[in-house]
């Protein structure tokens, strides 16, 4: 199953065209950007799934997983690799998944179906400690609006300590800016929800491209993305030109794609979404 992660991140990042996001078509180097951080990730998904196994196995306890710390060394080789804020949401879903990946692989627990069994595990039994490493990490990778937000719900090293908080409480709160931080206990249903706009496709790009119209049009509020999102079918001129006026928004329509990636990838582990290739 971890081929499989793997290949959602690299599908939900290069597939075209999603407006105003990152693709394969796009006409500045950002795609290339966002594939060395990918390089620079990889290793930490499969450190997360090697936790994640030991976990399963009994070696570890939930409080000795560390995905904190996994999570902050991801976010800070992601920003040093391109010298760019990085796709935070969407590493931060693919670091986290990749260790229920290998929890469920070690403990015959199926991705899909216990989905909020595997969240609880992972997410919820995690120390303050692990939301501090997170927090750490996120400013290591200069993404300024996330911490503005955490600031804002006073989410400090004091309050986390005295509150008990754990990875999934603050994945509660970076999902109201980054939706792929949903895959927490208030948002796995919306997540599971998604994965039924893969039925019936040929593609799981188109797959993709579908899901994304959805997370971004609720997510920005825009009105091209909202009109091309209730479309049944979509000719790709609209796409590209829907592509072209939303440039300007990339920053905040990027915060969509852990959120696309998550369900593209328990729709493959569920089986609704098409192999494609």
């Amino acid at each position: 199953m971890l081929t499989d992660l793997k290949r959602a991140v690299l599908l939900t990042i290069s597939a075209p065209i999603k407006p105003g996001s990152v693709h394969r078509l796009m006409g500045d180097a950002d795609f290339e950007r966002r594939l060395l951080e990918y390089v620079a990730v990889e290793p930490h998904l499969e450190e997360a799934y090697r936790r994640g196994r030991a976990l399963g196995e009994g070696k570890l306890s939930a409080q000795e997983l560390g995905l904190g710390e996994v999570l902050a060394r991801a976010l800070k080789d992601s920003f040093e690799s391109s010298g760019e804020t990085p796709l935070v949401g969407l590493w931060s879903a693919a670091v986290t998944a990749a260790a229920m990946v290998g929890y469920s692989s070690a403990s015959n627990v199926k991705m899909y179906e216990s989905l909020r069994t595997l969240i609880t595990r992972i997410l919820y039994s995690s120390l303050p400690d692990d939301v501090i490493d997170l927090v750490e990490g996120i400013g290591d990778s200069g993404d300024v609006d996330l911490l503005e937000h955490l600031s804002r719900r006073n989410l400090t090293e004091n309050y986390v300590k005295s509150n008990g908080l754990s990875l999934g409480d603050a994945f509660e709160l970076l999902s109201e800016v980054d939706r792929g931080f949903s895959i927490n206990l208030k948002g796995y249903e919306w997540l599971l929800g998604l994965t039924r706009l893969y039925e019936g496709l040929r593609s799981p790009l188109a797959g993709v491209v579908r899901v994304y119209l959805a997370v971004a049009s609720e997510l920005s509020m825009s009105p091209e993305l909202l009109d091309l999102s209730k479309r049944r079918e979509i000719d790709p001129s609209q796409l590209l030109r829907a592509d072209r006026q939303l440039s300007s928004m990339r920053g905040s329509l990027n915060r969509s794609l852990g959120a696309v990636f998550l369900s593209l990838f328990l729709a493959m582990a569920s089986g609704k979404a098409p192999r494609g290739f």
